[in-house]
Protein backbone atom coordinates (compact mmCIF):
# COMPACT_ATOMS: atom_id res chain seq x y z
CA UNK A 1 0.00 0.00 0.00
CA UNK A 2 1.47 3.39 -0.67
CA UNK A 3 1.07 6.55 1.28
CA UNK A 4 -1.78 8.15 -0.62
CA UNK A 5 -3.67 4.71 -0.21
CA UNK A 6 -2.93 5.02 3.26
CA UNK A 7 -3.82 8.62 3.71
CA UNK A 8 -7.32 8.31 1.52
CA UNK A 9 -8.07 5.18 4.64
CA UNK A 10 -7.46 7.15 7.08
CA UNK A 11 -9.26 9.96 6.00
CA UNK A 12 -12.64 7.99 5.31
CA UNK A 13 -11.96 6.25 8.76
CA UNK A 14 -11.72 9.72 10.78
CA UNK A 15 -14.91 10.90 8.60
CA UNK A 16 -16.71 7.96 9.09
CA UNK A 17 -16.19 8.22 12.87
CA UNK A 18 -17.32 12.05 13.01
CA UNK A 19 -20.51 11.58 11.12
CA UNK A 20 -21.43 8.68 13.77
CA UNK A 21 -21.25 10.82 16.78
CA UNK A 22 -23.89 12.74 15.45
CA UNK A 23 -26.39 10.03 14.49
CA UNK A 24 -29.40 9.66 15.81
CA UNK A 25 -29.23 6.12 18.59
CA UNK A 26 -32.02 5.04 20.84
CA UNK A 27 -31.24 4.00 24.36
CA UNK A 28 -32.96 0.61 26.05
CA UNK A 29 -35.68 2.45 27.08
CA UNK A 30 -36.71 2.82 23.37
CA UNK A 31 -35.50 7.49 23.67
CA UNK A 32 -34.30 8.46 19.87
CA UNK A 33 -31.43 10.83 20.68
CA UNK A 34 -28.64 12.85 18.87
CA UNK A 35 -25.80 14.89 20.47
CA UNK A 36 -24.66 17.83 19.03
CA UNK A 37 -21.84 18.90 21.25
CA UNK A 38 -20.47 16.21 23.98
CA UNK A 39 -18.19 16.45 26.63
CA UNK A 40 -17.77 12.81 27.79
CA UNK A 41 -15.10 14.39 30.39
CA UNK A 42 -17.31 16.79 32.51
CA UNK A 43 -19.48 15.54 35.02
CA UNK A 44 -22.78 14.36 34.08
CA UNK A 45 -26.29 15.68 35.89
CA UNK A 46 -27.26 13.43 39.01
CA UNK A 47 -30.75 13.28 40.15
CA UNK A 48 -31.57 15.46 42.25
CA UNK A 49 -29.74 18.56 40.83
CA UNK A 50 -30.43 21.67 38.65
CA UNK A 51 -30.31 21.94 35.59
CA UNK A 52 -30.63 24.87 33.23
CA UNK A 53 -30.91 24.90 29.93
CA UNK A 54 -32.27 26.47 26.81
CA UNK A 55 -35.13 24.58 24.80
CA UNK A 56 -36.39 24.41 21.60
CA UNK A 57 -39.39 22.27 20.79
CA UNK A 58 -40.80 21.18 17.67
CA UNK A 59 -43.81 19.14 16.31
CA UNK A 60 -42.97 16.41 13.23
CA UNK A 61 -43.74 19.03 10.85
CA UNK A 62 -41.06 21.12 11.90
CA UNK A 63 -43.07 24.00 13.60
CA UNK A 64 -41.99 25.44 16.64
CA UNK A 65 -43.89 24.79 19.72
CA UNK A 66 -41.65 27.13 22.18
CA UNK A 67 -37.64 28.26 21.95
CA UNK A 68 -36.79 29.82 25.29
CA UNK A 69 -33.84 31.22 23.39
CA UNK A 70 -36.59 34.19 21.87
CA UNK A 71 -38.55 34.20 25.67
CA UNK A 72 -34.93 35.10 27.07
CA UNK A 73 -35.54 32.73 29.65
CA UNK A 74 -33.86 29.34 30.03
CA UNK A 75 -35.69 26.32 31.86
CA UNK A 76 -34.42 25.48 35.28
CA UNK A 77 -35.27 22.03 36.28
CA UNK A 78 -34.72 19.61 39.34
CA UNK A 79 -33.43 16.51 37.34
CA UNK A 80 -36.14 13.84 38.63
CA UNK A 81 -36.56 10.48 37.62
CA UNK A 82 -37.61 9.10 33.85
CA UNK A 83 -41.76 9.30 34.51
CA UNK A 84 -41.86 6.75 31.79
CA UNK A 85 -39.77 4.83 28.98
CA UNK A 86 -38.20 6.78 26.38
CA UNK A 87 -39.05 10.75 28.52
CA UNK A 88 -37.49 13.53 27.78
CA UNK A 89 -35.70 13.41 31.35
CA UNK A 90 -33.90 9.91 30.58
CA UNK A 91 -32.38 12.10 27.66
CA UNK A 92 -31.33 14.91 30.16
CA UNK A 93 -29.63 12.56 32.44
CA UNK A 94 -26.85 11.85 29.88
CA UNK A 95 -25.99 15.28 29.72
CA UNK A 96 -23.30 17.69 31.36
CA UNK A 97 -22.41 21.66 31.13
CA UNK A 98 -22.62 22.86 27.68
CA UNK A 99 -23.84 19.40 25.97
CA UNK A 100 -26.60 19.96 23.45
CA UNK A 101 -28.68 17.58 22.00
CA UNK A 102 -31.91 16.29 20.16
CA UNK A 103 -34.68 13.88 22.02
CA UNK A 104 -37.31 12.48 20.39
CA UNK A 105 -39.90 11.74 22.83
CA UNK A 106 -43.25 9.87 21.29
CA UNK A 107 -45.96 12.41 21.43
CA UNK A 108 -48.73 9.64 21.83
CA UNK A 109 -46.50 8.42 25.45
CA UNK A 110 -45.68 11.80 26.66
CA UNK A 111 -49.52 12.91 26.04
CA UNK A 112 -51.13 9.80 27.78
CA UNK A 113 -49.00 9.49 30.76
CA UNK A 114 -49.30 13.47 31.12
CA UNK A 115 -53.51 12.91 30.83
CA UNK A 116 -53.94 15.35 28.57
CA UNK A 117 -55.27 15.50 25.24
CA UNK A 118 -53.15 15.68 22.39
CA UNK A 119 -53.01 19.39 20.78
CA UNK A 120 -54.23 19.70 17.03
CA UNK A 121 -50.71 21.42 16.34
CA UNK A 122 -49.27 17.73 17.42
CA UNK A 123 -50.29 14.34 15.40
CA UNK A 124 -51.01 11.01 16.63
CA UNK A 125 -47.89 8.73 16.08
CA UNK A 126 -45.51 11.34 15.66
CA UNK A 127 -42.38 12.30 17.96
CA UNK A 128 -41.63 15.95 19.61
CA UNK A 129 -37.86 17.35 18.96
CA UNK A 130 -36.81 18.00 22.36
CA UNK A 131 -33.36 20.15 21.48
CA UNK A 132 -31.14 21.68 24.46
CA UNK A 133 -28.15 23.26 25.10
CA UNK A 134 -26.98 23.40 28.41
CA UNK A 135 -26.00 26.33 30.66
CA UNK A 136 -25.62 24.81 34.35
CA UNK A 137 -25.81 22.03 36.44
CA UNK A 138 -26.28 22.54 39.63
CA UNK A 139 -26.38 20.63 43.36
CA UNK A 140 -29.25 22.15 45.34
CA UNK A 141 -26.70 23.85 47.58
CA UNK A 142 -24.72 25.38 44.71
CA UNK A 143 -28.56 26.91 43.38
CA UNK A 144 -29.06 28.20 46.95
CA UNK A 145 -26.27 29.76 46.94
CA UNK A 146 -26.25 31.48 43.68
CA UNK A 147 -30.38 32.42 44.58
CA UNK A 148 -29.24 34.11 47.74
CA UNK A 149 -26.25 36.22 46.15
CA UNK A 150 -28.88 36.96 42.78
CA UNK A 151 -31.50 38.26 45.50
CA UNK A 152 -29.08 40.24 47.64
CA UNK A 153 -28.00 42.24 44.59
CA UNK A 154 -31.47 42.24 42.92
CA UNK A 155 -32.21 43.99 46.63
CA UNK A 156 -29.27 46.67 45.88
CA UNK A 157 -30.80 46.85 42.47
CA UNK A 158 -34.33 48.11 43.55
CA UNK A 159 -33.45 50.20 46.45
CA UNK A 160 -31.20 52.57 43.50
CA UNK A 161 -34.21 52.26 41.21
CA UNK A 162 -37.06 53.17 43.99
CA UNK A 163 -34.46 56.07 45.26
CA UNK A 164 -34.08 57.59 41.22
CA UNK A 165 -38.02 57.30 40.93
CA UNK A 166 -38.43 59.52 43.99
CA UNK A 167 -35.66 61.60 43.14
CA UNK A 168 -36.98 62.24 39.18
CA UNK A 169 -40.89 62.48 40.58
CA UNK A 170 -40.23 64.58 43.57
CA UNK A 171 -42.01 62.57 45.84
CA UNK A 172 -42.11 62.61 49.52
CA UNK A 173 -42.27 59.36 51.60
CA UNK A 174 -43.66 59.20 54.80
CA UNK A 175 -42.95 56.39 57.13
CA UNK A 176 -45.90 55.19 59.29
Amino acid sequence: MNLKTIGFVLGICILAASCNQHRVQVTENGLKYQFHDKNEDARKAKMGDIMSFHLVLKNSEDSVLRDTYKENMPVKLVLQQAPFKGSFEEGLAMLAKGDSATFFVSADTLFSKMMQPMPPMVKNGSDLAFTVKVLNIQTSEEFQKDQATEGAAQKGTDAKTIDKYIADNNLQGKVQ
